[in-house]
């Protein structure tokens, strides 16, 4: 039996707490690259000073890297500005920043045939929701106005700055711990006295459990969120059915993002990773979407463990948004039925 959905509300704590959270993840994968970059440093400069600056260059290095997540999470992803090229989908988007008082991300567009969909930014101004070229034709308005109030409602609480900075700072773990591995393997076979094997191991284990301990990091605070995320959705548009009825669309479909990476995992409605992949617990980036689906649909009285019913309209590819007008979102309790 899944758990009970997460109250929608109290935004006000849940951003600031999202804000303590980012301190802690950035500084925390900040002190990680400095611990890579001094073991580096060590062993390459052979002494106390190579660590040292090494030490000092993974603390820049991360910094920089934060401050530049967004570009760096889009160009991982592969995404590109919509620019007038999704109609539909804007319109829907911009509805639902009317709907809850916000301004409108950025849309962006990835051209790939999986179907999926994130959210990058941080700072709501400047974020931005990008959907797959996979994902549009398959659902009708009312699904994709689901997935877009998941996407909308990580930014206005908060989760695209933890989790935009995230992919920043551990991207940068994971090309350290590469260049680690690399240097270590040519090393070992360029010396053949090896006096330095002790420093490459140290320093290759230090970077790996770096960055192995920043995704577990980034898995679950991504997690927690996912859940909340769909709460807030249905709490926008009202309608449970809508992202009820896209998760179990993207649940019974298996193709995966062809820029998928475990340092933007957690941006995704869906985990875009390998099944291969998906069985690494410890860095899961997702509650199960089985589950997800089941909270979503005893809001709507459905039984759990099935899936259905969906409507006629939406479930052909190339049938999006014939549904006509959508039935949601509403400004709020109080706003016009």
């Amino acid at each position: 039996m899944p758990s009970s959905l997460p109250a929608a509300g109290g935004h006000d704590q849940l951003i600031a707490s999202n804000r303590r959270k980012t301190v802690l993840l950035v500084g925390g994968d900040v002190l990680l690259l400095a611990a890579s970059g001094a073991a580096l440093g060590y062993w390459l400069g052979n002494g106390g000073v190579g660590a040292a600056v090494g030490a000092v260059i993974g603390v820049v290095a991360g910094l920089i890297a934060a401050l530049n997540s967004p570009s760096i999470a889009l160009a991982l992803t592969g995404a590109r500005k919509a620019d007038g090229s999704l109609p539909e989908v804007q319109s829907v988007l911009d509805g639902l920043a009317l709907a809850t008082g916000s301004t409108a991300p950025t849309l962006y567009v990835v051209d790939d045939p999986a179907p999926n969909a994130f959210a990058v930014g941080t700072r709501r101004r400047t974020s931005a929701v990008a959907v797959t070229t996979g994902l549009v034709p398959m659902l009708s308005r009312a699904e994709m106005e689901g997935v877009l109030a998941h996407e909308l409602s990580h930014v206005l609480d908060g989760d695209t700055r933890l989790m935009t900075f995230a992919v920043g700072t551990a991207g940068l773990l994971a090309i350290v711990a590469d260049i680690s591995a690399r240097l270590g393997f040519w090393s070992s076979i360029a010396d053949d006295d090896n006096d330095n094997g002790p420093g490459a191991l140290i320093a290759i284990g230090v970077t790996l459990l770096a960055f192995l301990g920043s995704m577990a990091i980034s898995g679950s605070l991504s997690r927690t969120r996912e859940s909340l995320a769909d709460a807030n959705a249905v709490d926008i548009t009202r309608n449970p059915g809508g992202l009820r009825k896209a998760l179990e669309k993207l649940e019974a479909n298996h193709q995966v993002v062809t820029h998928q990476s475990q340092a933007t995992a957690h941006l995704w409605i869906e985990s875009p990773l390998s099944q291969k992949d998906k069985r690494r617990k410890w860095a899961d980036t997702h509650p199960p979407i089985g589950e997800r689906i089941d909270i979503l649909r005893a809001l709507e009285g459905l039984p759990q463990g099935r899936r259905g019913p969906v409507d006629p309209v939406g479930d052909t590819p190339g049938a999006a948004f014939l549904e006509g007008p959508a039935t949601g979102p509403r400004p709020g309790p109080e706003g016009p039925p």
